[in-house]
Formats: C-alpha cells, structure tokens, sequence
C-alpha cells in the first residue's frame, strides 16, 4: 500500500493491478510510478499481488482481485481513505483482471466504484485484430507472446466466473463505472481495446480514450518525451478524484 505520510481528510482509494501477461510481474516493479502518482496526487493506492498463471490460471487473479476490493471497501476508513471513492486502475493484463473485475463486481457484491483508468490491455484471445498483424514483432508486446499468455492464463479447468475471463466476451456491458482508456499507437492490443471500448459505448457507457501517438505497449517504463507529457496527464487525472 502506497499512501501519503500524513493524512488529514479521508482520500481516494485507488485499487492498482500491476502487468506482467498474467505470468509475471510485481506492485514492486511500479514502485517509481506510484510513489510520485501518490505524493503528487495525494491519493491512496492498494497494490495487488495476485496469484500468477500458470501456476494459478483463471479464476485466482480475480478470486484475488475481488477479495482486495472487498477488503479496500470494508477497512477504507482504517487505512485513511473514503469508502465511496474508490477507483480502479489496471496496466496490461492488470488492465484485463481490472476489467473483469468491474464486470463481476456489478453482478454480485455492487461495491460502488467511481471509475477505473485502464492502461493498453489485452481483451481478447482470438488475437486476429489489424493492429495484432501489423505490430505482431512490436517491441514490448508480440503477438506470440499473447498467444503464450492467454493458453496460461486460461489453462485451467475450473468454469467459475469463465464469463468473466475475456472482457471482449462479457454477457453484458451496460451499468459499468465511467472509464478511462490509455492506448498505445503502435501496440498489437489497441485494436481489441478499441473492440470493448465500443461495446460499452454502445451500452451507453462512459468512456475518454486518449490514443498515444507513436507509443508501444508499455510505453510508460522509458524516459521520453512521450511519457513526460503522459506522467502529467495522469497526475491531472488522479488529482481529480478529489471532487468526485
């Protein structure tokens, strides 16, 4: 948990689900981002380890994911936050478990959630997407390493909560919090985001999408010109959660 070191009013809750293609990856390893998106924005986030493929595949990073926002809800006075702003934000496959998330929430335990801020996430595992042809040797993200990603992820045999696996797949898209999508220009995954950014706009839900020209997938780890301008834009963005 990354919080400030002094509180004086009860702030944002920020639920984060770390990348790693569903088999790897750490909250340590983002770090260097959420201790400036904490201090500077003066919110709280609650980084989760959820439990990796292969090992653990589908349902145990939701099973996990569900459990720490159940937790955040029950304990937000405690640990200095406000109960009902709580929001989520989830980078690459943390990005899909935070989708699923939101999904399943809606259907079962109803915690009120105020948005979600959703950075390049895979949503599909059919991977026959333009974007997935043209960048299938892209830097960062390949096309065969999602290929690789979603047989782990997926490997299991247990069919609790399946529906809620893929998010291009869901039952349903209607009654989802407001969203807000980053994705990156030149990633194999921006297209299937496109494809479930649709499907809730046409469920009349509320989504900002903000394409970043010329970026990769994972764009935000090197030092650039391009993640500078992001950094800011996202600090603008969680500053906000203050007046909601």
């Amino acid at each position: 948990m990354y919080k400030p070191k002094v509180i004086d009013r009860p702030l944002p809750i920020v639920l984060f689900f770390h990348g790693g293609a569903f088999i790897f990856g750490s909250p340590e390893q983002y770090d260097f981002q959420l201790f400036d998106l904490v201090r500077e924005a003066q919110i709280i986030v609650v980084s989760v380890d959820y439990r990796l493929a292969p090992e653990y595949p589908f349902p145990a990073a939701l099973e996990d994911s569900i459990s720490a926002l159940q937790y955040v809800y029950k304990y937000a006075e405690t640990l200095g936050g406000n109960k009902q702003n709580i929001s989520v934000m989830g980078s690459s496959a943390g990005g899909t478990i935070a989708l699923s998330l939101l999904h399943l929430n809606r259907d079962s335990d109803k915690i009120p959630i105020t948005n979600a801020f959703i950075l390049y996430p895979p949503t599909s595992d059919k991977l026959d997407t333009l974007s997935m042809q043209t960048y299938a040797n892209a830097p960062m993200q390949s096309k065969h390493s999602a290929t690789y990603m979603w047989k782990h992820y997926l490997s299991g045999n247990e069919t609790k909560w399946r529906e809620y696996a893929i998010p291009n797949q869901m039952n349903d898209y209607e009654n989802l919090p407001p969203m807000t999508f980053i994705l990156a220009e030149c990633d194999p995954l921006i297209d299937e985001a496109k494809e479930y950014i649709k499907l809730v706009q046409q469920s009349a839900g509320e989504i900002e999408v903000k394409e970043i020209k010329g970026a990769v997938h994972t764009f935000d780890f090197f030092e650039c010109t391009i993640t500078k301008d992001f950094t800011q834009y996202k600090m603008d963005y969680f500053k906000k959660l203050h007046s909601m």
